[in-house]
């Protein structure tokens, strides 16, 4: 009696087919898995400089605000030499209307309709009617802008008290009767691929060791529209941040123009 043996199993050509179809699965699946994920890191990494950009601009615009009248300048970088890589102005903490100015009989002293502070900071300083931003930057006695600070701020009842640290004459009286109480000057400056933030230099041109706000930068720009009559003085901030993508920030800011 013959027994038929029925042998199961696959051949070697289809062996080498499954293989040969698993090895394309799986270079596709690699692929897909890998640009996924790189698209996902470049989203991250976009998402990122744009969360920064965002951050640099909304902290000099909050300080912009601030800004005295007219006390806006750009200028090049003292590292790179790049022009209109650096901005300059006066920050204001505070204001008001004022009474008297000094004058032959009280040379320092400044009487003015509640200025809203209750104590003078340590450099603090006087503005009246600031147009020209030289004048402002060199302190001319007489001039827009006390050359000395405040040395004391006294309150009685609605009116303050205010005296200077040495003789000064304003060159000019504000139509309005309007003074500003300043601190010292404030840059932001592109230094290669770092925006750092200068303070507590005074009015000196050096302006020591920086804060640094970003340190992705590949370049950027200020510029400043004077003020007219019509429309407020405009800062233009333009910075493109590079983190493997590139990011571009331009930000408008208007500044207050009533000197």
């Amino acid at each position: 009696m013959n027994v038929t043996t029925i042998q199961k199993g696959f051949t070697l050509v289809e062996l080498v087919i499954v293989i040969v179809i698993s090895g394309i699965l799986a270079i596709g699946s690699v692929q897909f898995v890998g640009q996924a994920t790189q698209g996902y890191s470049d989203a991250a990494d976009r998402q990122q400089l744009a969360t920064i950009g965002w951050i640099a601009s909304e902290k000099i615009t909050r300080e912009l605000r601030n800004a005295l009248p007219n006390s806006l300048r750009v200028s090049a970088s003292t590292s790179s030499g790049v022009a209109d890589t650096c901005l300059e102005f006066v920050p204001i903490i505070g204001g008001s209307h004022y009474k008297t100015l000094p004058n032959t009989v009280t040379p320092r002293v400044v009487t003015a309709i509640a200025s809203g502070l209750t104590s003078a900071p340590a450099t603090a300083r006087i503005a009246v009617y600031p147009t020209e931003v030289g004048d402002v930057y060199t302190q001319p006695n007489p001039g827009p802008i006390s050359d000395t600070a405040i040395a004391s701020l006294s309150k009685v009842g609605s009116i303050d008290t205010i005296t200077l640290g040495g003789d000064f004459e304003f060159a000019s009286e504000s139509p309005e009767r309007r003074f500003y109480i300043t601190q010292d000057p404030i840059t932001y400056c592109i230094d290669g691929a770092r925006l750092n933030r200068y303070s507590g230099y005074g009015f000196s041109s050096s302006k020591g060791s920086p804060q640094i706000i970003v340190d992705k930068i590949q370049r950027g720009t200020f510029s400043v529209t004077p003020p007219t009559l019509r429309r407020n003085a405009v800062v233009a901030m333009h910075f493109e941040l590079m983190n493997g993508t590139p990011h571009v920030v331009d930000q408008e800011v208007q500044i207050r123009n009533v000197p």
